[in-house]
């Protein structure tokens, strides 16, 4: 099985507004859960002038309260009504297009986007919100031409003085672009490329050295590098300055993980799970995810699976989740309910990078999931070879399972 690491989200041009974190996900009781009704870009034509600030900041307390509460659903209602008496409004628009982010209705979000591109190309804060719903589609190509795009309009508009409050939040034409970069190597890092992730954080950290976020991107990498001790140490400082950070709290559970110390990855992603902002649904969910491997490598079978559903439950399109589930059931010998739930996986993990990106605490782990997934496709030769390795290995726990395979 594997275990995974995650970064806080660093798009900056929603984050820095009174809004919702767009990295979070929706609530569905359901194992296949169905994205909701796409929403329709609105006709620029707007029927009412636009929204003053006092009846938006309402309207924002009143969408946050609703996301607080998990109701997904009557937020993005409120928000429609709100751009049917106004459509085109460009602050409604992008609070709907964070409601429908977390409510992991990607699709609508870059629809959304790309309407408004339509009329402003270098509207830098739609820029973002399509790159951020572009990383969750695993769409890399796309999250990099607009982060890119931003990068250039922000560098010119400070080289020609009217950069500040250009980018539509509260932080400097300077924090803009460094995040940008940063969310920047977030995409160089899933796709593998380590020396360009790297780059970009050593950068950003030349020019700023307290920034807490590039030194979050370069322990991503430690790590990667197999430099446990140095990325746990860049952890530890930015909890140091920020003790809430529970991205920091997950992934040291993470590396305790890899370092065969249970108890201590235990604390680590429950203080992590503690720390978790009930809108951040998504990161709940591979927290959840991240205890329930814990239970399935001491055998406690059922309670994994508990944790498992209660992952779905929490964020429909999180793929980890449903690939700790598959491994989980096909393990027990409930191979039609894990070829089920390997197919979610591999809808929500289209490029497969939630898969190649996680750790995992043996290579027979690895090699046990690969070979489902390589099976499923139909690649029975690759799958084979990979199961007799496991049905020889040193995990007890998965020689049977993987002799049933052959």
């Amino acid at each position: 099985m594997k275990r995974r690491l995650w970064w806080p989200v660093l798009f900056l041009f929603l984050a820095c507004e009174p809004e919702p974190d767009p990295g979070s996900a929706a609530v569905s009781s359901s194992l296949q859960g169905e994205a909701p009704p796409a929403v329709e870009a609105p006709a620029p034509e707007a029927t009412l002038g636009p929204m003053g600030e006092a009846e938006f900041r309402e309207l924002v307390r009143q969408t946050l309260d609703l996301l607080d509460r998990r109701e997904v659903d009557q937020a993005r209602d409120l928000c429609v009504q709100a751009l049917d008496a106004r459509p085109g409004d460009p602050e409604v628009t992008r609070l709907l297009a964070v409601v429908e982010m977390v409510g992991q209705n990607f699709e609508s979000v870059v629809d959304l986007a790309g309407h408004q591109l339509t009329r402003d190309p270098d509207a830098v804060p739609f820029l973002a919100t399509r790159a951020e719903a572009s990383f969750y589609l695993q769409d890399m190509d796309q999250a990099q031409r607009d982060l890119l795009r931003i990068i250039e309009r922000l560098e010119a508009a400070m080289r020609s003085g009217r950069a500040e409050g250009w980018c539509g939040c509260a932080a400097s034409p300077d924090e803009a672009v460094a995040l940008a970069r940063l969310d920047l190597a977030r995409t160089y890092y899933l796709l593998g490329d380590l020396d360009e992730a790297e780059a970009i954080a050593r950068d950003v950290l030349d020019r700023d050295p307290d920034s807490t976020e590039a030194r979050f991107v370069l322990a991503l990498v430690l790590n990667k590098r197999d430099d446990i001790a140095g990325s746990m140490n860049l952890y530890e400082q930015i909890l140091e300055e920020e003790p809430y950070c529970s991205a920091c709290q997950n992934n040291l559970g993470v590396l305790h993980y890899r370092r065969h110390d249970l108890t201590r990855a235990r604390e680590r992603l429950e203080a992590a799970l503690r720390l978790t902002p009930d809108r951040e649904l998504w990161d709940t969910a591979l927290v959840l995810s991240n205890l329930a491997e814990l239970d399935l490598l001491k055998g406690r079978f059922r309670e994994a699976e508990a944790r498992y559903r209660e992952a779905i439950a929490t964020a429909w399109r999180y793929p980890g989740s449903y690939y700790g589930l598959a491994t989980l059931q096909d393990i027990r010998g409930h191979l039609a309910e894990a070829r089920a739930t390997l197919t979610q996986a591999l809808l929500w993990d289209p490029q497969g990078l939630d898969r190649h990106n996680a750790e995992y605490y043996e290579p027979e782990w690895r090699w046990y999931l690969e070979g489902l997934v390589l099976e499923h496709q139909g690649q029975g030769e690759q799958a084979r070879t990979l199961f007799e390795k496991v049905a020889t290995g040193k995990v007890r726990m998965l020689r049977g399972p993987a002799r049933r395979h052959l």
